[in-house]
């Protein structure tokens, strides 16, 4: 036989066999596989398997395995029957490479699958699929009887069209979904780079993404680092992912560098709410796992608009609870352009245009109960340094923060910074007990440059002296109203070589600034600001209620003197005041004091609400100062403090400070040893002596 014939002989039988197994496959019913596939997937995952619609083999040089109607089930625990359910797929895959002992799947292609994943009772996953192996042992000696032969897997062609993914919490509630329109996935072979494209909506924010990964032989070596880059958008955010893992299939070795930028951080849903301003927003950084559960970032930069934060942070996921820890730092931060119209010193029109503070609405503190609880889902540690900080309120320089939250309990162990060019303090305690927590806090300021505090809250001028601030507060609740009664403590404040303007008062409303100033002005100068020489005040709190009697302001023409309560339950005013001329009363044993009795015509109280406070005059207590005076004791504070103001040269010190230390040593026969003890009540002495201590204690002198 020729050669020629021999080739033809041979191609006729590959015809003839070709044509045998077409008809042979072509008539073979692949429904009946559909029991035994039924038992190989229970098997195998624990799960039912529905096949609702036919198997057929579609015959060519790359023959097609077509499934109409497959369902994989959820456990019985699942609100939803199904974990998967497709309408159609189709596996095409080369007939050649079969005879080898590889599977090459030439196309992939899955339609309209949806997914449900459903956590239950215990956290644990509808994608758990742990079924117990009864015969887990002889399997395995047989296994290790017999050498095993890999079967190769060649991936070329992925393709999903209109799938849609659920999860369903333990909670219930609302779905969260991903809506997949096109995901294709491709490669030449097995040793060639994955293309992937991916087209879909997270909920209802459309987003698209393509990625090149390393090949597939080396998805499944842990020798061997994956090189991953990603670049997608969500929304209007752009993000870029790039490096490279060294196990993608655990999710370990991570080696990323990442970056985010949207034109407005408004368009990150997390952050629409907390800022009411457009900014651009931008992140990166470098991302790295430390074990299981732990990642770093390192080189982490976060811009919004002009404001850039660098340093680093880490995420431990490990524990029950998650840990998060930041060091950042800054060379200036300007939240000002994210909150307009926050700024004290603009004026609101009210009523006939005039102008104003605006209102509240002074009601009952809400009783609702506050979530303490929220703190105990995550712990963490920040740290925070800036430069310069500008607020809506007021500027910070050389802040530095440090907070720790732990099991719920909150600790801010440094709020150091500089306000107006003084030091200012901070500590904060948040301990929680049951349904309540109990907070204790402390701040103190010395120094503070009230003009350059004031300009930076943008009322440039309105205010200027120096002063010294202390509070320590504390208190225990399970609502805001809970707190604000069972609040206690202490607030002492002096200031010095001051000056104030009638505009800033004037922020308080219109008819009650205008009688404020009139009261504070004897003479009826008609002057736009008022120069203070000194000013001392402290209020002991005790259930929620700030009570003093040691408020004293000193000017060039006339002193101030004061008592009574700030209500914080109820937002009260009840606060007395009194202008002591310096052409006043000559009292014998007391020399010449404030108390002219044309300036007594004048004292005032300040009543009604934080919200709507009112000032009107007091002749029933003006009465009594007259009797109180001449009797030794003056009203809102002791004689021996308003003596002290005409009579002292406390040189730097403090004037109002040095008046109560000299009024609190006033007439103590037993201190100078100049006069011999009378063994009578003293009045003017007893109240001197009670009113300065109280201020040197609560100022810590």
């Amino acid at each position: 036989m020729s050669v020629k014939k021999a080739m033809a002989a041979a191609a006729g039988f590959l015809a003839l066999a070709m044509a045998a197994a077409y008809f042979i496959l072509a008539g073979y019913d692949y429904n009946a596989l559909k029991p035994k596939v039924i038992r190989a997937v229970k098997s195998a995952t624990g799960r039912d398997l529905a096949l609702d619609g036919d198997i057929r083999l579609e015959i060519g040089l790359t023959p097609s395995l077509v499934v109409e109607g497959a369902a994989l089930k959820n456990p019985g625990w699942a609100r939803n029957p199904d974990l998967v359910r497709t309408r159609r797929f189709e596996v095409k895959a080369a007939l050649w490479p079969l005879f080898k002992g590889e599977v090459e799947v030439r196309r992939l292609v899955i339609v309209e699958p949806e997914v449900f994943i459903e956590t239950g009772p215990g956290g644990k996953s509808s994608l758990s699929f742990d079924v117990p192996d009864k015969d887990a042992g002889k399997e395995t000696a047989k296994k290790e009887k017999e050498p095993s032969r890999p079967m190769s897997l060649v991936f070329n062609d992925l393709r999903i069209e209109n799938a849609v993914v659920s999860w369903i919490g333990d909670a219930g509630g609302e779905a969260l979904s991903i809506r997949i329109d096109h995901a294709a996935a491709s490669a030449q072979d097995v040793n060639s780079p994955i293309r992937i494209d991916f087209k879909g909506a997270f909920e209802k924010t459309p987003f698209r993404f393509s990625a090149a990964t390393g090949a597939l032989k080396d998805l499944m070596d842990p020798e061997t680092p994956w090189p991953v880059d990603i670049r997608g958008r969500a929304g209007e955010v752009d993000a870029d992912i790039s490096g490279d893992i060294q196990n993608p299939l655990s999710g370990s070795g991570l080696n990323l560098d990442f970056s985010l930028k949207t034109t407005d951080i408004r368009r990150i849903k997390a952050a629409a709410d907390a800022i009411p301003s457009a900014a651009p927003f931008e992140a990166s950084g470098k991302i790295r796992d430390r074990g299981p559960g732990k990642y770093a970032l390192s080189g982490l930069r976060l811009a919004l608009g002009a404001n850039v934060l660098e340093g680093s942070a880490s995420l431990d996921l490990s524990g029950k609870t998650p840990f998060v820890r930041t060091d950042l730092k800054s060379k200036a931060v300007d939240l000002g352009p994210f909150f307009p119209g926050e700024k004290i010193g603009k004026k609101r029109e009210g009523k006939n245009g005039e102008t104003g503070a605006k209102k509240e609405e002074a009601g009952p503190w809400p009783r609702t109960p506050l979530p303490f609880d929220v703190l105990k889902t995550i712990n963490a540690d920040i740290r925070l340094a800036v430069q310069n900080l500008k607020t809506p309120k007021m500027t910070l320089d050389d802040l530095r923060f440090h907070g720790r939250l732990q099991n719920g309990a909150l600790d801010i162990r440094a709020f150091d910074a500089h306000i107006g060019g003084g030091p200012v303090k901070g500590r904060l305690t948040l301990t929680p007990a049951k349904k309540s927590a109990d907070i204790s806090g402390d701040v103190s300021m010395k120094g503070l440059d009230l003009g350059e505090m004031v300009k930076g809250m943008g009322s440039a001028g309105a205010l200027e002296g120096k002063a010294d601030i202390h509070i320590r507060l504390k208190t225990r609740g399970e609502s805001a109203a809970g707190l604000v009664e069972n609040l206690s403590g202490t607030a002492a404040a002096t200031m010095q070589n001051g000056r104030f303007h009638s505009r800033w008062l004037r922020l308080a409303g219109t008819d009650f600034s205008t009688g404020l100033i009139k009261r504070l002005n004897p003479a009826g100068e008609k002057e736009d600001s008022a120069k203070v020489n000194c000013l001392a005040g402290a209020f002991g709190i005790q259930k929620g209620v700030a009570r003093t009697e040691v408020l004293l302001m000193d000017t060039p023409n006339f002193s101030v003197s004061g008592e009574g309560s700030i209500d914080l339950n109820t937002r009260g005013l009840d606060m007395a005041f009194h202008p002591h001329s310096k052409e006043g009363l000559k009292i014998p044993g007391a020399g010449k004091i404030g108390v002219g009795l044309g300036d007594l015509a004048k004292t005032f109280r300040v009543k009604g609400t934080w919200s709507d406070p009112s000032l009107t005059l007091d002749p029933a207590r003006t009465a009594v100062a007259i009797g109180k005076a001449i009797g030794g004791v003056a009203l809102f504070g002791p004689v021996g403090a308003a003596a002290a103001l005409l009579t002292g040269n406390s040189g730097d010190e403090n004037p109002c400070v040095a008046s109560l230390k000299k009024a609190r040593g006033l007439h103590s026969e037993k201190k100078n040893g100049n006069e011999k003890p009378s063994g009578k009540p003293n009045p003017i002495r007893d109240a001197a002596r009670g009113v300065g201590e109280t201020l040197m204690k609560f100022l810590g002198k």
